[in-house]
């Protein structure tokens, strides 16, 4: 078992040095295109999530018997470091305080396997929710026609054109939005057809596994996000090479095509046209110069070389840190200790976790934290009195706390011009009564700002009778909201967001981390 740990280091190291070499020899010393660099690391993808399975090897093989050993009978340890650190330990029995040292860390490897196997639980859940919500809106399409294995469809609940491979058949589901343009549908539909010639929709299935068993390591991120603009430039070199489109004519209609889709793909176990504006740029100079690679990439895969050396410093530095995260049943050891003084019943789920665990275990969400709740003593009698003359929950303060932490700043501070401790714009002010204009701004007046706060909390709870989606209209948007209960036929705020009706930043995680911080502090 002690193996595992180090066959993942040696992973994790060779993962990052594949990432950073098939970046900085392309056309640098070796003349690599987009689909060439496309293999390496599919190849490198294929590595990641095949090494770890040596583990299952035994870790021990018998020396045949013959002449030589015909009289003796041992075990010799195969790739098993562990084990010939503790067999040194021991052989010199010198130093007792060296055993120590080797057996706490074997309970350390053993701790960090158990760690491990939980992150792959939750990697692999990960990928079955996004399996199960894939059939979902498979179900939901509208055939268009078929022909062999590949079925065209439509459906109103995507907003980008995608293929995906789904149970021996593949799919190209387009939005029902861009079927009245024909240009734009027949560009969206040659594209989707080369995803599915090069093998992307199943290459997609590999990625989204290695995200999911790989989620806490951003480089793991950034290098699919990498693979992904890989295939979208081989992709469209492809579709323009055998349509015998005009570049320019092909990069105005691609700008023109993911105009109207609007935001980028949410399903990650297909392909599609949705993507970063940062993407669209880099496959628009991809058409212009045959091959090219940012200087911005370059560097990001020279960090990656970097790191891949000072890695296995970074891995013990963090379980041998000075902070330690809460766990799940910590949390809900936390929420019950408060719960008798709670008027909102608190909740605890791995979203809410994760915001508690940012604010009362890394450097700077103590920083908050602590600043946020000193900043409340000065508001606090006023701020409670008015949540009282409303009998609204008193877990509504914790607005403030996610909003400004209790900072009463000037517009200035903001890039959508909010000001005040619960953060209005100006025309949200004006709706609940407050003066906004060159010669005042109430929102700077403490106890006006939180009147009209209370009043707007209030007025989205007899909306939807629940505080819940009162918080996230206060956030995104009373009408935003009802259209995503509409199209879901659903009132469960945690359903909206996980379902992706709605995107909220992690403000609902983030009230209920507050809240349970400021019941259990005050």
């Amino acid at each position: 078992m002690h193996m595992y740990f180090e066959w993942l280091l040696i992973v994790f190291n060779m993962s990052l040095l594949l990432i950073s070499l098939a970046g900085l020899i392309r056309k640098k010393y070796i003349k690599l295109t987009y689909g060439s660099e496309l293999k390496l690391h599919g190849l490198a993808v294929l590595v990641c999530l095949t090494v770890p399975l040596l583990h299952l090897l035994p870790s021990e093989t018998w020396i045949p018997v013959n002449r030589a050993t015909q009289t003796i009978e041992y075990r010799q340890p195969l790739l098993h470091l562990s084990e010939v650190l503790k067999i040194n330990a021991y052989s010199k029995n010198k130093d007792r305080k060296l055993n120590e040292d080797v057996e706490g860390t074997s309970i350390g490897k053993e701790a960090f396997l158990i760690f491990m196997i939980v992150i792959a639980l939750m990697g692999l859940f990960l990928f079955l929710k996004e399996l199960v919500k894939s059939y979902r809106m498979l179900r939901k399409t509208h055939h268009i026609k078929g022909f062999g294995k590949v079925r065209l469809k439509s459906s109103e609940s995507i907003t980008s054109p995608i293929c995906m491979y789904f149970f021996g058949k593949s799919y190209v589901v387009i939005p029902e939005g861009i079927l009245n343009q024909p240009k734009l549908f027949q560009i969206a539909r040659w594209h989707e057809y080369e995803h599915l010639r090069s093998g992307d929709a199943i290459w997609s299935y590999f990625l989204y596994l290695l995200k999911c068993m790989s989620f806490i390591n951003p480089l793991v991120h950034g290098w699919i996000g990498r693979i992904h603009t890989l295939q979208e430039v081989r992709c469209d070199q492809r579709v323009i090479r055998r349509n015998n489109i005009n570049k320019q004519q092909y990069a105005m209609a691609l700008i023109q095509t993911i105009e109207s889709i609007g935001r980028p793909r949410d399903l990650y176990l297909s392909v599609g046209m949705g993507v970063t504006s940062s993407v669209l740029k880099e496959r628009i100079i991809c058409m212009k110069n045959k091959e090219s690679l940012n200087s911005k990439w370059r560097f990001l895969l020279a960090a990656a070389f970097v790191v891949s050396v000072g890695g296995l410093s970074s891995i013990a530095y963090s379980f041998t840190g000075a902070t330690t995260e809460l766990t799940l049943k910590q949390a809900n050891a936390l929420m019950a200790s408060v719960k008798k003084k709670s008027d909102l019943p608190l909740k605890m789920n791995r979203e809410i976790l994760a915001e508690l665990n940012k604010l009362l275990n890394t450097e700077s969400g103590q920083a908050y934290t602590q600043k946020a709740l000193e900043n409340y003593k000065q508001y606090q009698a006023m701020i409670e009195e008015t949540v009282g003359d409303y009998n609204f929950p008193k877990e509504l303060r914790s607005v403030g706390f996610i909003e400004s932490g209790f900072r009463n700043l000037p517009p200035s501070r903001n890039p959508v011009k909010a000001a005040g401790i619960w953060q209005f714009i100006k025309s949200t002010a004006l709706r609940y009564g407050l003066n906004v204009n060159s010669n005042i701004d109430e929102r700077l007046n403490e106890e006006l700002e939180t009147d009209a706060a209370m009043r707007l909390l209030g007025a989205n709870y007899l909306r939807f009778q629940n505080w819940e989606l009162s918080l996230l209209s206060y956030y995104l948007g009373g009408n935003r909201v009802y259209e995503a209960t509409r199209r879901a036929n659903s009132k469960d705020a945690w359903d909206l967001l996980s379902q992706g009706h709605l995107q909220d930043d992690n403000y609902l995680a983030k009230f209920y981390a507050a809240a349970l911080i400021m019941n259990s502090k005050l």
